[in-house]
């Protein structure tokens, strides 16, 4: 669910910026919680998986999609 989310916001509002996307959203994990229908607890596991994989960073309200390549896997 959680890479859906993140695959839909790449389409819809990411930019790509060498080989990365963009992602300036101002979501909270609980905001991400609410669209996914799960608890914010299991929406932070998800990203924290997604940082720690290399896939996905964060910096304030910007996510950025390191490899969109891994992320559709």
């Amino acid at each position: 669910k959680t890479v859906g989310l993140f695959e839909v916001l790449a389409s819809q509002v990411g930019r790509e910026v060498k080989n990365q996307i963009i992602i300036q959203v101002h979501l909270t994990h609980k905001d991400i919680a609410s669209f996914l229908g799960t608890t914010r607890e299991t929406a932070s596991v998800q990203i924290s998986k997604l940082k720690k994989n290399g896939i996905l960073a964060q910096h304030g309200n910007v996510f950025i999609i390191k490899d969109i390549d891994k992320l559709q896997k």
